[in-house]
């Protein structure tokens, strides 16, 4: 056994902890809530969002039309007729 070993050296004191960050501003005062909203009277065209309704014909002639008016046709050219064919035109 060492009976003659020097003693345990003491441990060093730890070090006081870093100083805590300043605390955040306070919150701003919330806004007064918006009173009601008050209804008006409207007249004939002033009510938003209500449609004349469409008549029958019109209703029919929108949904034949369907997917149609998306299509774009073939045979569209803007400049002069060229001798070479650039789209897939069938001749007459």
């Amino acid at each position: 056994m060492c009976f003659g070993s020097p003693s345990v050296p003491e441990m060093p004191k730890p070090q006081p902890p870093p100083p805590a960050p300043p605390a955040p501003p306070p919150m701003p005062a919330p806004e007064a809530p918006l009173p009601p909203p008050e209804s008006t009277q409207a007249t004939g065209q002033d009510v938003g969002g209500v449609r004349a309704a469409k008549t029958k014909r019109q209703a029919s002639q929108q949904a034949a039309q369907g997917v149609s008016g998306l299509r774009i046709p073939l045979g569209t050219q803007t400049s002069a007729p060229s001798t070479t064919p650039t789209s897939l035109n069938i001749p007459k």
